[in-house]
């Protein structure tokens, strides 16, 4: 069984954004890998950031 209570790499980058908008690409990666222990392509972290950033708009 796995655990749902653990946030995707999507979620994390979503929820930081939200509370960090002046962080940069880096500075995700860098808390997925450190803060939440993930590794994450970041790539894939600044598509996501650039689809947070179109659908504020």
């Amino acid at each position: 069984m796995s655990d749902r209570s653990q946030l995707t790499g999507w979620e994390i980058v979503r929820r930081a954004e939200a509370l960090h908008p002046e962080w940069t690409l880096d500075q995700h990666v860098t808390h997925l890998r450190e803060d939440e222990g993930q590794d994450i392509d970041p790539i894939w972290v600044a598509r996501w950031l650039r689809n947070i950033a179109a659908d504020k708009h």
